[in-house]
């Protein structure tokens, strides 16, 4: 009833993505396909991550995912990257920071104060499609369909299984998104 612009956008898609396997491969598969930003914002990041494994009964790592993202910022792609720092969950930042600080990789913390934290999980690929995130990356949060209770692609040994959904849009509330992360950068 007001004279200010409306949010909403008629032209979107949005895809479902059942569990942690379903999520990471489509992430990987988008930082992949980059060509000029990928930006992020995590509530928890290990370095050594492995996002993706190869289909085969050995469950080989197939995809480090800080790896992907150098592999990305190598071939042109600007990313940036946001992470939690506070004082109730134990971070990664010094050890994500490190790791990029010589390929170009801009990371910031974003600094709560107290015990509050920034939960928020996203990425936004070239303007065109964005995530919503369900899980931090962490190992122990990885997980597929079938719930195994004793996966070995999930650490420590022996955590609960995780069910978790996150969305992937494209259209135009990726601009929303995109703005999100903007204001957190700023």
């Amino acid at each position: 009833g007001g004279s200010d612009k409306s949010r909403f956008t008629t032209d979107n898609q949005l895809e479902i993505l059942v569990d942690n396997e379903v999520e990471l491969e489509t992430l990987v598969q988008s930082i992949n396909n980059s060509k000029s930003y990928v930006f992020l914002t995590q509530f928890e990041f290990e370095p050594d991550f492995i996002a993706t494994f190869q289909t085969n009964d050995e469950l080989i790592p197939k995809d480090v995912l800080v790896e992907v993202l150098r592999k990305a910022a190598e071939r042109g792609v600007k990313v940036k990257i946001i992470l939690n720092e506070n004082l109730a969950v134990s971070d990664s930042y010094n050890d994500i920071n490190d790791y990029f600080e010589e390929i170009g990789v801009e990371v910031r913390e974003f600094k709560s104060h107290g015990l509050h934290v920034m939960h928020a999980k996203i990425m936004v690929v070239d303007g065109e499609e964005s995530f919503v995130i369900g899980s931090p990356f962490k190992q122990d949060y990885w997980d597929t369909s079938h719930h195994l209770i004793n996966d070995p692609r999930r650490e420590p040994e022996l955590v609960r299984p995780v069910h978790d959904v996150s969305v992937k849009l494209r259209g135009g509330s990726v601009y929303h998104v995109e703005e999100f992360f903007t204001e957190m950068w700023n």
